[in-house]
């Protein structure tokens, strides 16, 4: 009984942990959270998005920096980017 209650502790001490986004294949840029991501675009650092059916995301940056994230649904960064009042017209490609 020991041994099942330690595990389950260990299960969910794991789960409250958020892992960080999953790489993109082929990607050699720098992965950041989501909530990174928005914080990047909504600088108006942005100048060209694209998204993936898998939800990565790869946002190009002004100074030639490319980051990657995952978005939690598809198009969300459709939505960040027309509510985004700095952002002006990023082009964004999609799949």
């Amino acid at each position: 009984m020991r041994f099942i209650a330690v595990g389950l502790f260990c299960l969910v001490v794991a789960g409250c942990e958020t892992p960080p986004p999953p790489a993109p294949p082929n990607s050699d840029g720098s992965v950041v959270e989501w909530s990174e991501a928005l914080r990047i675009l909504n600088k108006g650092n942005v100048v060209l998005a694209g998204q993936t059916h898998d939800l990565y995301v790869t946002l190009h940056l002004k100074d030639g920096t490319i980051i990657y994230t995952t978005e939690p649904s598809i198009d969300a960064i459709i939505f960040e980017i027309n509510k985004c009042a700095r952002c002006g017209d990023i082009p964004l490609v999609t799949e």
